[in-house]
């Protein structure tokens, strides 16, 4: 069921993390909001199983600090809980708009969790390396930098200490070469790729190359429904029919029936990837079709 959305285009896998991540961090409105993060979990926990489990509760006190870092530096509002003792008053406003951009920051977490899981090296270089093989070149050894530089520094970092003593001063020292040797043959190993992918032709006009993804009918017809429903949530949200806002007051629009359409038109764009796992799994089932 979780490979349903994988077996898509990447182009199709890209416009949906650009629509959701986009609409995600222009709407506040609460039913919004919580279709936004309830898509996003049950996502990442398709994805990862019991690791997703994990990654979800880590993300837990990190909502709790968003709140209190805005409870306690934000004092805007005009319903005061009570004050404390250096002044400073404490109002609802603050805080519920704390825990809102609170789950913004997790929603958003979870969103690109998801988005590094499906959208691979290969699926990001399908989609730009036609059109812009330099820039797709450098983003990829960009992404791929920080995760390879972490590996080979922990590598480096546990043949040191395997060679030397335990002391802190020891550890210090080796830490340090390990950083140096690590940033040195990374840089290096840079300046290898580049002359490597020059030598073979990379970007060159008229050049071909392996394409492993293929653009089918479905892929378009889920591409412009995609790209339907994200204008369409697009024009709800700026036509204020999902508003809110929380400063001075707290305002959250009632939803009519062109705002339920909105709503509903968001979840099934958030909801896609389970969605088309569905319905692969439907067809597959006994009496169902092929």
């Amino acid at each position: 069921m979780k490979t349903a959305f994988l077996r898509c285009h990447p182009a199709v896998n890209l416009v949906y993390f650009f629509a959701v991540v986009v609409l995600g961090l222009l709407f506040l409105h609460p039913a919004f909001l919580a279709v936004s993060l309830t898509a996003a979990l049950s996502y990442c926990l398709l994805l990862e199983g019991k690791a997703g489990v994990r990654r979800i509760l880590a993300l837990l006190p990190l909502q709790a600090a968003v709140m209190l870092f805005n409870t306690g530096f934000a004092h805007y509002g005009v319903t005061p809980l009570f004050t404390l003792p250096g002044g400073n008053r404490i109002t609802l406003e603050a805080i519920v708009f704390g825990a809102v951009m609170g789950v913004v920051v997790i929603t958003m977490l979870l969103w690109f969790r998801c988005f590094s899981l499906v959208v691979t090296e290969d699926r990001f270089f399908c989609v730009l390396g036609k059109g812009f093989p330099q820039l797709s070149l450098l983003l990829l050894m960009i992404l791929r930098f920080l995760p390879l530089l972490r590996a080979r520094l922990r590598a480096a970092s546990d043949a040191n200490r395997a060679l030397g003593d335990d002391t802190k001063r020891s550890r210090l020292r080796s830490a340090a070469a390990a950083l140096s040797g690590t940033v040195s043959y990374t840089l290096e190993h840079a300046v290898d790729t580049a002359d490597v992918m020059r030598a073979r032709g990379f970007g060159l006009r008229g050049r071909r190359s392996y394409a492993r993804f293929h653009f089918r009918m479905p892929d378009g017809l889920l591409l412009c429904a995609l790209t339907l429903g994200f204008a369409g949530v697009l024009a709800a949200r700026f036509s204020g029919l999902a508003a809110a806002g929380y400063n001075p007051v707290i305002y959250i629009a009632p939803l009519t029936p062109p705002g339920v359409a909105a709503l509903i038109a968001y979840a099934l764009l958030c909801f896609t990837p389970q969605l088309c796992g569905l319905v692969a799994l439907l067809r597959w089932q006994p009496g169902g079709a092929v």
